[in-house]
């Protein structure tokens, strides 16, 4: 059952989580989308995914599913624009001066903030008007 505060969190309903797949048919999903690509890194907003992925892997006593370089695009973030400590993604979308577009914390719309950080995230644009 999913608590209340992950219900908030995600907006994903019980009955989302009740229709989807078994977290091994999930894995084996991704694995096999993941295995369309050569050249990749895995990039998240912290290290709390590459955690979750780690301890469900662990936890079915499945291979850990990505085999490649993982970055934590937070630290980067904050790395590149010259900042001494992290922020949220909503925090790093609003001092780049891009809007939140979708639900925050929900996957396919996170993802698409990340990529609209990018320039951001690699150094290839500054952000201008504040003191770090």
């Amino acid at each position: 059952m999913l608590t209340d505060f992950c219900l908030g969190l995600t907006s994903i309903t019980q009955q989302q989580v009740e229709n989807a797949p078994l977290s091994q048919k999930a894995i084996a999903y991704f694995q096999q989308w993941l295995g369309k690509y050569s050249n990749f890194i895995f990039g998240s907003w912290g290290d709390y995914d590459r955690k979750q992925f780690q301890k469900d892997s662990k936890f079915h006593k499945l291979p850990y599913p990505i085999d490649s370089e993982q970055i934590n695009l937070k630290k980067l973030f904050s790395a590149n624009q010259g900042f001494s400590y992290t922020h949220g993604m909503a925090k790093a979308l609003n001092l780049a001066g891009i809007n939140l577009e979708g639900i925050h914390h929900r996957g396919i719309d996170d993802a698409k903030n990340i990529a609209r950080l990018m320039p951001y995230i690699l150094g290839r644009e500054k952000i201008k008007y504040l003191k770090k």
